[in-house]
């Protein structure tokens, strides 16, 4: 005769294996077991992604790691050379990175002592006040191999403040990263400046 605890054992098994079952048949975002923390899609659906360099998108996951570490925490403090421990972004392009994701660029972060020479107060910035316009988002279709859906186009620049920040070996690159109507705009200043006898040799500053 089959006791009444081992029936509830049972029923109890079968209700569980029933539910795993359930579970198991459902679609899972998750590729993988054991820890790990979450990025905000809108890094890569707004096409942000694909406009910044790729030091920065390293720089912002590691933000992002150090929040995860104290539980969800948006602020706290580190130093570019601690950081640079963590995903070898050397301070020079960590200085950089920092004014790009700061108020004055994309707005994805706020940060305290950005100029000064100690750890820096770091405060993540929530998605939806971040500054997305202009570029081009893409969706990405339930395809494999992948396929993306353009969701806006738009030519305008994001209007980011750029300053001169190193030395004059880095001219080069920042002429690449130059707009052609950004080109063709300092090309005229200098003609007019040559034109008229030359501009202050003393000021150093951007046009």
């Amino acid at each position: 005769m089959i006791k009444e605890a081992e029936i509830g054992g049972r029923s109890d098994a079968a209700r569980l294996a029933v539910a795993l079952g359930k579970i198991a048949g459902k679609r899972s975002r998750r590729g993988f077991e054991g820890m790990w923390f979450s990025v905000p899609i809108e890094l890569f659906d707004s096409g942000l992604a694909a406009r910044l360099r790729s030091s920065w998108v390293v720089r912002y996951l590691t933000l992002l790691r150090l929040s995860n570490y104290q539980f969800g925490a948006r602020v706290f403090t580190a130093s570019l050379s601690e950081l640079a421990k963590l995903d070898g972004v050397s301070p020079r392009a960590a200085f950089e990175c920092d004014r790009h994701l700061f108020q004055d660029g994309f707005n994805l972060l706020r940060i305290e002592n950005l100029n000064g020479g100690g750890p820096r107060v770091y405060q993540l910035v929530d998605p939806k006040e971040w500054k997305l316009s202009g570029l081009l988002k893409q969706k990405i279709l339930a395809t494999n191999p992948l396929k993306l859906k353009p969701q806006n186009q738009s030519e305008r620049e994001i209007p980011v403040k750029r300053e001169r920040v190193f030395s004059e070996s880095s001219d080069s690159d920042e002429l690449k990263r130059m707009t052609s109507a950004e080109v063709a705009r300092v090309g005229a200043i200098t003609s007019a400046e040559s034109a008229s006898g030359g501009g202050d040799e003393k000021d150093g500053s951007d046009v």
